[in-house]
C-alpha cells in the first residue's frame, strides 16, 4: 500500500511525522535536493517489505528551505503476534524478565483498546532485544543508577513493537517494588505536576533517541536551511539545541539519554518520599529475579 503526496511547503522547518488516518503514523526516513534518489528509496524499501506487512509511503514531498528539498516518509504496521521461536530456549530466568515485559505491555494495550486507540504495531517485535537490554546493565550499583539503567535500555532497546516508554516505565515500577512492595510511580496520564513532568521527560526521550538515529540526516537538512523538526503533537526540536555535529551522535545522544533516564528515576524517589532508595546499593540480579519469581 503506497501514497503519492505532493505539497509546498514554504517553512523553515521539516515535519518529522504524517498521520495516514488513523491506519500509521509516518515517520522521515529520507531527504534529497533531487527527487529521482527518493523514488529510489522508496522502492526499495517497498521491495524489502514481508508479505503480511502492510507499507505506507508519502514520497515527493518537496520542501522550500533555502533551496527545495524532496522528503520520503515511511511506516510498517506489523501482524498482532509475537513469535514463539522468540520464546524457545529462554532459561528460566529469561522467561521471567520477558514475561513481566510483555505483562505490562498487553496491560498497556488493553486499556488503549478499552479507550478506543489501539496500538499500532509499528515495529517487529524482538524479545531477544528485552533480555539483551537487561543483561547489559550493570548492577549492585544505587538503585537509582540501576533503575535508570533498566528503564534507559528497555526504551533504546525497542524490543515492543510499540508503547516501548510506558511498557518501560512498568518494568522499572516492578524493580523498584522489589525494595518496597506498596511502591506506585504516581499516574503520568491526568493532567497536573506529575503529568506535565513526566511528559516532558518522555518528550526529551524522544527526542534524544531520534538524535542518536538521525543525526546525520539533520546535518543535511541545517545545510539546506532546516531549522527546526516538528514532531507529532507539536512538539517543536530546533536543531542548534542540540550537538549534531559529534563524530558519534549514537554514542553521545544514548548516553545522554542514560543521564536522563537516571536522573528521572531519583526524582521520582524523591517525590515519592522515597529518598533512602536513591543512593542504597543494588543487591544483584540474583537478589532482583529471587524477589521477582516470589511475587508470581
Amino acid at each position: 500500500m503506497s501514497m503519492m503526496m505532493f505539497r509546498l511547503v514554504v517553512t523553515l522547518g521539516v515535519d518529522y511525522h504524517r498521520r495516514v488516518g488513523t491506519e500509521a503514523v509516518l515517520s522521515l526516513q529520507y531527504a534529497n535536493p533531487e527527487p529521482h534518489p527518493v523514488i529510489e528509496k522508496e522502492q526499495s524499501r517497498s521491495e524489502q517489505a514481508g508479505t503480511e506487512v502492510l507499507t505506507f509511503e508519502s514520497s515527493i514531498v518537496p520542501y522550500r528551505l533555502e533551496k527545495r528539498i524532496y522528503v520520503l516518509y515511511t511506516a510498517k504496521v506489523h501482524p498482532r503476534q509475537f513469535p514463539d521461536k522468540d520464546l524457545l530456549n529462554l532459561t528460566e530466568e529469561d522467561k521471567l524478565i520477558v514475561f513481566t515485559v510483555l505483562d505490562g505491555f498487553e496491560t498497556i494495550e488493553k486499556e488503549c483498546n478499552e479507550a478506543g486507540s489501539p496500538l499500532l504495531w509499528y515495529k517487529k517485535p524482538d524479545l531477544s532485544q528485552i533480555i539483551r537490554q537487561v543483561d547489559r546493565v550493570q548492577w549492585r550499583q544505587p538503585v537509582a543508577t540501576v533503575g535508570g539503567n533498566l528503564l534507559s535500555n528497555l526504551i533504546t532497546g525497542h524490543g515492543l513493537p510499540n508503547a516501548n516508554h510506558r511498557t518501560s516505565l512498568s518494568f522499572l515500577e516492578t524493580y523498584l517494588q522489589t525494595f518496597d512492595s506498596t511502591f506506585e510511580i504516581p499516574d503520568t496520564g491526568v493532567s497536573g505536576e506529575w503529568y506535565d513532568w513526566s511528559a516532558d521527560f518522555v518528550q526529551e526521550s524522544k527526542r534524544l533517541l531520534m538524535m542518536s538515529r538521525k543525526a546525520p540526516m539533520f546535518r543535511y537538512l541545517v545545510q539546506w536551511g532546516c531549522e527546526h523538526i516538528e514532531r507529532k503533537n507539536g512538539d517543536s526540536i530546533y536543531l542548534q539545541d542540540y550537538n549534531i555535529d559529534v563524530d558519534d551522535p549514537y554514542s553521545h545522544f544514548r548516553s545522554k539519554h542514560k543521564k536522563l533516564c537516571t536522573d528521572f528515576v531519583r526524582r521520582v524517589l524523591d517525590r515519592t518520599e522515597n529518598q533512602y532508595l536513591i543512593d542504597k546499593e543494588d543487591p544483584g540480579k540474583t537478589v532482583f529475579l529471587d524477589r521477582l519469581a516470589s511475587d508470581q
